[in-house]
């Protein structure tokens, strides 16, 4: 209640007008009481029926204050009103920062000015103003690592980092040296590719390789016996199997071409082992 009751007086000093001869002086301070971390703004209003120039200020103003500091200071001047009723009003303003927990004071200011154009002499004082400032907020302490810490954490981290990228090198090695399994069919294209760079356009040894491929496709994918059987003979077996029909269908016709044209002594047509080679990689393709 008493702590209220003084704040209250403080409250009614900061604001109270000072009255001299064709001039008054108003001041206030934003706050009675604050924080350390925080600022608080003082006013100094000085205002007169008159033009600007009706006062001249003979000095700066620089109030002395207790416990806090200048922070930054502006002014401003302004009018309204015109002739007789023209009234002017200047401001100064003050931001205080507190130094120290306690109550700060702010000490009388005297301000000094000279009436034109008669070249009076005048002067003004404020009204001391007081601002309780409460204790600082404590600073939380900070943590420094010994230096032994500090050296363990870094070469921990170093010796991870080095472990994980020996990890990840020889995984990828394996994974480069690693051959990719491959399916009967793309097995089978991979030897078709090979057994065609070899022949060339040669027909005849295009069928004769050909022939022996698909022996072993037969003897790999249905484990069916066919070596040594004739043409005729693996076609018939073709008919024991769990085989897919359009599969089955070509492969008695390539095993009874091939048969045929890797003996007979005619000159193939131009271009007729590419055409045939394109024929069994593409139907081998959309298996």
């Amino acid at each position: 209640m008493l702590k209220s009751l003084f704040c209250f007086l403080i409250l009614m000093l900061s604001v109270s007008p000072v009255f001299a001869e064709g001039i008054s002086l108003s001041q206030a301070v934003d706050k009675t009481e604050t924080p350390f971390e925080e600022t608080v703004t003082f006013e100094l209003s000085l205002s007169w029926n008159g033009p600007q120039s009706a006062y001249h200020f003979t000095r700066p103003l620089q109030p002395e204050v207790d416990r806090m500091k200048i922070q930054k200071f502006s002014s401003t001047i302004s009018s309204t009103g015109h002739g007789l009723s023209e009234i002017t009003t200047k401001v100064y303003r003050y931001t205080l920062k507190p130094e120290a927990a306690g109550m700060g004071q702010i000490k009388p200011v005297i301000i000094s000015y000279v009436i034109w154009p008669d070249s009076i002499p005048g002067e003004i004082i404020s009204e001391p103003i007081s601002v309780i400032i409460l204790d600082p907020v404590p600073m939380a302490e900070e943590y420094h690592l010994p230096v032994t810490t500090i050296v363990i954490i870094i070469i921990s981290v170093v010796v991870v980092a080095a472990v994980i990228s020996v990890i990840i090198f020889i995984r990828s090695k394996r994974s480069r040296n690693r051959k990719p399994v491959l399916t009967p069919n793309q097995q089978f294209l991979e030897k078709l590719a090979k057994l065609k760079l070899d022949v060339g356009s040669d027909l005849k040894r295009f069928q004769t390789g050909f022939y022996k491929m698909l022996l072993e496709y037969l003897e790999k994918v249905y484990n069916l016996e066919v070596t040594g059987l004739s043409s005729e003979a693996i076609v018939t077996e073709l008919d024991t199997v769990n085989m897919n029909s359009a599969l089955k269908e070509k492969i008695s016709g390539w095993l009874l071409r091939a048969e045929k044209e890797k003996f007979t002594p005619q000159a193939p047509a131009p271009g007729e082992t590419i055409r045939l080679e394109a024929e069994i990689r593409t139907f081998f393709e959309s298996l």
